[in-house]
């Protein structure tokens, strides 16, 4: 992978963890309506569904970011990565195909 690349997708997965920090939870959102509010216990699972996803999606971007700081070859690649991300990134960093 060229260096320039390396620093544009470490570029872009850094800008995305900014982003995901910036998602305000959902308890903090409210309707101009009252009566369109969901309930509490609605509220609340709908949270740890999101939650949830968000730090999945950041310890993806983490691993990402680790292995473009590594060889950056798929090897290297990290185990949380799904096969079809795999792909990708190898697509994406012009390199190896996966076995």
């Amino acid at each position: 992978m060229t260096p320039d690349a390396r620093n544009l997708l470490s570029q872009e997965a850094r800008a995305l963890l900014t982003r995901l920090s910036l998602v305000k939870p959902l308890v903090l959102q409210e309707t101009m309506v009252p009566a369109a509010n969901v309930s509490d216990t609605a509220s609340a699972g709908m949270e740890r569904a999101l939650g949830s996803g968000r730090r999945a999606v950041r310890a993806l971007v983490r691993g990402f970011l680790d292995w473009l700081r590594g060889d950056g070859s798929v090897r290297a690649m990290p185990t949380n990565v799904l096969p079809t991300e795999v792909r990708d990134m190898a697509t994406i960093a012009g390199g190896e195909q996966t076995p």
